[in-house]
């Protein structure tokens, strides 16, 4: 059963239908994105006026720099309107939602994640996660990409980063969806199912937090927990597995997404297949181009400090701003042709998929090495890569992220390479 969504589509003054955000216009948001745009820059929602999304690629790098006006502070939780931290058995904000030096102080803590010194000793490891799943499916010449790899891939990855054992993979992706400000939108049922996983997540991750503050290793819950230390002198239980949570749900499911709509839209755009099939070169140029048409996050969070203006547009303190980045990436006047696969824009690395100024996505630099991976190999691996006749290419029941269901695709059966996988 889908989760139940609490917004009705609104008509704006041109009669065009604004259905977006909701769940019943997250399956095709691109026409109330693009209206918005054009017509409603800042756009009030009707049915819950201390919201108000931002569109414009200029007006979102312009909010993420002035934090003194729109602050992350505490503006996930509070846009749920309840205390989140309280009902998952947290005690301490996270990362993304603090801003100044108390998030520089946090950002170094998750940074120990992808620092580059251990940032490139991932890819062997990611590589082999890679082969082991095409294994998996290439002798049968066909598979669903979402059920046997994109989904699959990050959560073993982020298992393999933190040292948790891969048993438990099934629980980390199950965890890696919980979307705490778009359960505004759902059932509070919904909504309290989405806490109570939550919560569990949150007794696993202080168990493990607490067995490798005794038993350290060589992994990221161990660097996280010294960083801690030597930021405060002790042991702090709540502050370092806080940032290890962000850790392990940030690296789930939007990469998830973005793996599974590149594939697709790659495979959609034959031109484009052929020259990346050619030359793997360009696979980054890709990667930064397929984020910007399909962002696997359609919007980020801002709480409004002070009464401020926009657009001709009253936006009150204690509002909530929606930063539309998936409406952003495709503003026609900094991306023309803005819905076509162009791995030629000359600009196509100013999108702000991976948000912009000091909340700039910290998971970015491991984000692309997963996904130009699983690109170098599906392409090298699988000879004759298409889409099957039988997709739907329909999308997750999310308001706030955007994934397929499925992506079946068909090939040339292929030989594994991993040989007994244990």
């Amino acid at each position: 059963m889908e989760p139940m969504t609490k917004r009705a589509p609104h008509t704006d003054s041109s009669g065009q239908e604004i259905t977006y955000p909701s769940l019943h216009g997250a399956e095709c948001p691109w026409p109330s994105l693009e209206l918005m745009r054009k017509r409603h820059p800042v756009y009030q929602l009707p049915d819950q006026p201390d919201l108000f999304a931002i569109s414009r690629w200029e007006d979102i790098r312009y909010v993420s720099s002035h934090p003194e006006i729109f602050t992350s502070d505490r503006s996930r939780s509070a846009l749920l309107g309840t205390d989140v931290d309280v009902m998952i058995g947290s005690s301490t904000l996270v990362v993304t939602e603090t801003d100044g030096e108390e998030h520089k102080r946090k950002r170094a803590m998750a940074f120990q994640a992808v620092k580059p010194g251990r940032l490139v000793t991932y890819e062997p490891m990611i590589a082999q996660l890679v082969d082991r799943l095409i294994d998996g499916f290439a002798p049968r010449g066909r598979a669903d990409l979402v059920d046997e790899l994109t989904g699959p891939l990050p959560a073993y990855v982020t298992c393999h980063m933190l040292g948790l054992p891969e048993e438990d993979v099934d629980y980390i992706r199950e965890w890696g969806t919980f979307e705490v400000p778009g359960l505004r939108w759902y059932s509070e049922d919904f909504a309290r199912r989405q806490l109570a996983s939550a919560a569990r997540m949150n007794r696993y991750l202080t168990a493990k937090v607490l067995d490798r503050h005794e038993h350290p290793g060589d992994d990221v819950i161990s660097d996280v927990i010294a960083e801690q230390i030597a930021q405060d002198g002790e042991f702090d239980l709540a502050e370092a597995r806080s940032q290890v949570t962000v850790l392990l749900g940030g690296g789930v499911i939007t990469t998830a997404h973005f793996l599974s709509t590149a594939i697709c839209n790659t495979l959609a755009s034959q031109g484009v297949l052929e020259r990346v099939s050619a030359d793997h070169a360009l696979i980054p140029t890709l990667i930064e181009e397929a984020l910007r048409l399909e962002t696997p996050s359609l919007w980020h969070t801002r709480r409004v400090l002070v009464d401020t203006e926009l657009h001709g547009l009253r936006i009150p303190a204690g509002a909530f701003v929606l930063l539309m980045t998936a409406a952003a990436n495709r503003s026609e006047n900094r991306f023309p042709n803005p819905d076509v696969l162009d791995i030629d824009r000359p600009n196509l690395k100013h999108h702000v998929g991976f948000g912009y100024g000091a909340h700039f996505c910290l998971g970015a630099p491991l984000a692309r090495l997963e996904v130009r991976i699983a690109f170098e190999h599906l392409l090298t691996r699988l000879p004759n890569l298409r889409l099957a006749n039988d997709n739907d290419f329909k999308h997750i029941a999310s308001v706030q992220f955007r994934g397929l269901r499925r992506l079946n695709v068909e090939f040339d059966p292929a030989p594994t390479v991993c040989g007994d996988r244990g």
